[in-house]
């Protein structure tokens, strides 16, 4: 695990070029966390090989020490001796839940909504880690998000209305 020292940001993305030239037959992967804690409290961004000629982008949730899967998305490309452009978003929209997406090369592969009692809705930091692979991390950016996923409202009649201080008219 390598963190970077404890920042308290709630809703923002973290993107970063990863790379790797050596990784063992077993189960490499390369990763990302956002809402970083400690090692048993994060999201991650994993990237690792699916089979010889396909990537598997996972989104995963480690809350007190266990792991769950909450979504992944197979594509064609490979893990080693590739630089991959990696992006996670977390941010906690109008319902509570925690809206995740995670972009391979700046395309949108899987995002999910972490409604789950034990979904991380505290701040924190990023942070990188990789499994039986060197890994290469380059150009890491952090931005503080202001985005509104605009679910669950309790009614779909046209008209306006207003929600955690965004309007909606004739919507």
């Amino acid at each position: 695990y390598s963190p970077i020292p404890a920042v308290s940001w709630s809703n923002f993305s973290v993107e970063s070029y990863l790379r790797t030239t050596n990784t063992s037959p077993g189960f490499a992967y390369l990763s990302m966390f956002s809402r970083f804690r400690d090692v048993g409290n994060y999201y991650e961004y994993r990237l690792s090989p699916y089979d010889t000629a396909n990537l598997k982008v996972s989104i995963l949730r480690k809350d007190g020490g266990t792991w769950t899967a909450l979504t992944n998305a197979v594509f064609s490309g490979v893990i080693s001796n590739t630089t991959h452009q990696c992006k996670l978003v977390a941010v906690t929209n109008n319902n509570g839940a925690v809206y995740l997406e995670a972009y391979y090369a700046c395309e949108l592969k899987v995002s999910y909504y972490d409604n789950d009692i034990n979904a991380l809705r505290v701040p924190g930091t990023i942070g990188f880690l990789s499994r039986e692979a060197d890994m290469a991390v380059d150009s890491v950016a952090t931005k503080g998000l202001d985005i509104q996923r605009f679910g669950n409202w309790s009614t779909n009649t046209p008209g306006t209305y207003s929600n955690a201080g965004w309007v909606v008219t004739g919507g």
